[in-house]
């Protein structure tokens, strides 16, 4: 659970830089951005695909870049 619960509840937050590249791991992001703005801005590692996208993800309606 490294990250659960990170961002829960930053309704401003709007931009994160996450360069993981496992979080494959039970529940280490679980509801990590549950709660955040409805946009931003995701950037993650060029060679990461197994971000999911939601609450314990990428937070819907955000753009995703490659770092």
């Amino acid at each position: 659970g490294c990250y659960s619960f990170m961002f829960y509840g930053c309704t401003s937050l709007n931009y994160i830089k996450c360069l993981a590249e496992d979080v494959s791991t039970g529940g280490c992001t679980s509801a990590w951005v549950k709660n955040v703005a409805a946009t931003g801005t995701f950037v993650k590692a060029a060679s990461m695909s197994g971000w999911k996208g939601g609450r314990d993800g990428i937070p819907s309606g955000w753009t995703v870049q490659d770092a």
